[in-house]
């Protein structure tokens, strides 16, 4: 299981997962845009995403089911 795939399993047993951005952006997030490409990521896997300068942590959290 690749760790992107971890963050998913991990939001969906607990309800948020919090990662140290700097693993993020230098391992699967490059360049200048790489924490636009953390929110398309997590947009695209139905995951909200938040981040904490003061931390340097992105917070994922599962979107709420918009079709009830």
């Amino acid at each position: 299981m690749s760790h992107l795939s971890e963050i998913i399993s991990s939001v969906e047993k607990y309800g948020t997962y919090e990662e140290f951005w700097h693993i993020l952006t230098n391992a699967y997030f490059r360049g200048e845009d790489c924490f636009e490409q953390i929110e398309q990521w997590a947009n695209e896997n139905n995951l909200a995403v938040s981040f904490s300068n003061e931390n340097r942590t992105c917070t994922f959290r599962a979107i709420p089911d918009q079709a009830k």
